[in-house]
């Protein structure tokens, strides 16, 4: 009887979600909750889509770029929707693709593909065979295994007369033996085979197409890079030509344009690189850290952020001590805060039983009381410049050890002129917001302490941001009330005072008008189980919805002029999709249909 209501209130939920695509001028599928079983309900393959990702205006505001692809399609592709025409372009493809790829690597990914959808419908036919067995029908459920163990005795076979001929005579008769031994396995000893073929065979990641896995817009023109397995391209809109920039069997890691777009950055391991495009030259900007034979520390470099400006760059480094195995504390792109270490843990022996016979196999032990190894960290501020110059002090340290730190990545501002982070210790309680005024030599100076316990992880989503005129420092703190909300620091004055006020989270900021009079954030404040889009004053606090309430607004991306946003949205009845909202007529249009209307 339990199973029956939560199959019908299942269906209920379906039939509501057709009714949502019918509001949506969908194809609507009518559903008979008789026909429902667990089965159909929670099948192998799912109904649900791939959410569009890495959503991003050009900065001359015209263009939207995202990764994505529609339901039963692998990878994420990019497209890009015009908002003056309303048009969208799938710039790549597997076929667009063909193009840059060995003819083996593209037949590698149709096959896999083709093996991942037999795998998913016979999963699918097991379970609902499985459940029409326990209902009392007659079925063979090993009926797939011997299929398969038949297609298995026909390799072995094939494989026989290969073994005799490459035998002599002496030990013809041996291998005889042996085939007559192969013949009579036992059912259970062709399903151990079959089992190692299988995790042999199996689609893994990677296997597939992947699409491409990030981009970046030029500054001024209309053209984006993509990464693409590894390697870097430049896609021009008005042309719609895609130029190949690399070809290695390295993984260049896209950082972006440089700041004249006449060339473009990447990183390769913790190096970054600037190409010039018309000359190729290449340079290295954040070369290796030098010390002396005599330092007491030496640090190698983890991940470096540039500034807009592309005149300044901050490295933040770890310091390589025998024994420790914190993370890098990398965040992608060239930017990077400093996480916690690991714990020191052990080897022990436990035992596996997912196999017919139980196996003894060493594994990692990690617990609570094992001491922490958080490595000795540091930021240096270099100038981007190729003349070699003698290597400053960092202009701020951490000791590490069996503590836990925390550091969000550094923001410089629009200028370049400044810059700014915040660190927590756990153990102390204490976070600590930092600004600094850019130079090689000179200290950042603490501008906000506040002791409480901030939480684990959760640093990044307070990490303070400068406006785009960088006269104000603004910051996510849980100061009065309890909830995560903006508050904003005159950076002349360093006086400090709450953007808003009131019982609901406002923890992500998304980014600031042109004229930094407001800033764009996600809050719940109108529906606790929501969490949307809205604009808020900097000095008054007057706080106006983007979108439509009661939506769930994640990933979203702000227009640099201020007026239009980007976001996946949909709420409990309504599917997931990209959305973009012109702000000003709240005109709403949806770009993707990602799931399966069944």
């Amino acid at each position: 009887m339990v199973g029956h209501w939560l199959v019908l209130g299942l269906a209920t939920c379906l039939v509501g979600l057709s009714s949502s695509q019918q509001d949506e001028k969908m194809p609507a599928q009518q559903i008979k909750p008789e026909e429902l079983t667990l089965e159909k309900l929670f099948r192998t393959r799912s109904y649900a889509g791939q959410q569009a990702r890495g959503v991003s205006f050009s900065h001359q505001d015209r263009y939207l770029a995202y990764l994505w692809n529609p339901y039963g399609e692998n990878g994420t592709d990019l497209y890009i929707y015009d908002t003056q025409n309303g048009q969208t372009k799938r710039v790549t493809s597997l076929d667009l693709m063909k193009s840059f790829d060995a003819p083996e690597t593209i037949e590698r990914f149709q096959k896999k593909a083709a093996d991942r959808e037999k795998q998913l419908d016979e999963s699918q036919a097991k379970v609902e065979a499985q459940a029409a067995y326990l209902e009392g029908s007659k079925i063979d459920l090993d009926k797939w295994d011997k299929a398969a163990i038949e297609v298995l005795k026909k390799e072995a076979d094939k494989k026989q007369p290969e073994r005799t001929n490459n035998t002599d005579r002496s030990d013809t008769k041996k291998t005889d033996d042996s085939a007559k031994q192969e013949k009579e396995k036992e059912f259970w000893e062709w399903r151990d085979e079959l089992k190692k073929k299988q995790e042999k065979d199996s689609v893994k990641v990677g296997d597939t197409y992947p699409g491409v896995t990030n981009f970046n817009w030029a500054h001024r023109a209309d053209e984006l890079i993509f990464s693409y397995r590894g390697d870097l391209f430049r896609y021009t809109i008005d042309t719609e030509k895609t130029d190949r920039l690399t070809n290695t069997d390295r993984t260049e890691r896209l950082i972006g344009y440089t700041p004249g777009d006449d060339g473009y950055i990447f990183q390769d391991g913790t190096s970054i690189f600037s190409v010039n495009f018309n000359s190729g030259r290449q340079v290295q900007l954040n070369r290796a850290l030098v010390f002396g034979d005599d330092a007491t520390k030496k640090y190698n470099i983890q991940n470096t952020t540039l500034s807009e400006d592309g005149k300044w760059m901050a490295i933040g480094a770890q310091l390589q001590e025998e024994g420790a195995t914190g993370g890098t504390g990398g965040r992608g792109q060239g930017q990077g805060g400093q996480s916690q270490g690991s714990r020191g843990g052990r080897q022990v022996q436990i035992m596996d039983y997912t196999k017919r016979f139980a196996e003894s196999k060493q594994v990692q032990r990690e617990v609570s009381d094992d001491r922490l190894r958080t490595p000795a960290t540091a930021i240096y501020i270099r100038k981007v410049d190729e003349a070699p110059t003698r290597q400053p002090d960092p202009i701020f340290t951490n000791d590490g050890g069996d503590v836990w730190f925390e550091r969000t990545p550094i923001s410089f501002s629009k200028d370049g002129s400044k810059y700014t982070f915040a660190t927590w210790e756990r153990e102390k309680d204490i976070l600590k917001v930092y600004m600094g005024n850019t130079s090689e030599t000179k200290k950042p100076e603490v501008v906000i302490e506040r002791k409480g316990d901030v939480g684990h992880e959760v640093v990044t989503s307070l990490a303070p941001r400068f406006t785009p005129d960088g006269k104000t420092l603004v910051v996510v703190l849980d100061e009065q009330t309890g909830f995560r909300q903006p508050w904003a620091m005159d950076v002349a004055t360093k006086s400090f005072k709450p953007v808003l006020k009131g019982h609901f989270e406002a923890h992500t900021i998304l980014g600031f008008t042109p004229d930094s009079a407001s800033m764009f954030l996600l809050a719940n404040k109108d529906d606790f189980a929501a969490m949307n889009v809205y604009q808020v004053s900097i000095t008054s606090g007057a706080i106006k919805l983007v979108g439509k309430a009661g939506d769930y607004h994640r990933n979203p991306s702000v227009s640099e002029n201020g007026t239009k946003v980007a976001m996946n949205s949909g709420n409990w009845i309504k599917r997931n999709e990209l959305h973009v909202v012109d702000i000003a007529s709240k005109d709403i249009k949806t770009l993707t249909n990602s799931h399966d209307l069944e």
